[in-house]
């Protein structure tokens, strides 16, 4: 049987902000939308302040990917949106 494609995609760009990115996470994975599926990926612009570490421990089923160095914001969304599997994409 052939799985359904991710509905929409959701792109958050983190850089050193552990505290704001975990509550963004929290309060994006609560969200219901009812027969639609969501994918969230954050991607990581080269933090040190253990934002990849938080991901890892308290959102496993979140897509991370991890920068060694800080690519800024416009490229690290287009990082994003070509990981991504959704049909509609919500970049950062």
């Amino acid at each position: 049987m052939k799985q359904k494609q991710t509905d929409i995609s959701v792109i958050v760009v983190s850089f050193n902000t552990s505290k704001l990115l975990d509550t963004c996470l929290t309060l994006l994975e609560a969200q219901r939308l009812g027969e639609y599926t969501m994918e969230i990926i954050v991607v990581d612009n080269g933090s040190t302040d253990g934002s990849p570490d938080t991901v890892k421990k308290k959102h496993p089923d979140i897509k991370l990917v991890k920068l060694d160095e800080n690519k800024g914001f416009a490229a690290a969304n287009n990082i994003g949106i070509r990981v991504s599997a959704g049909r509609f994409i919500l970049p950062s």
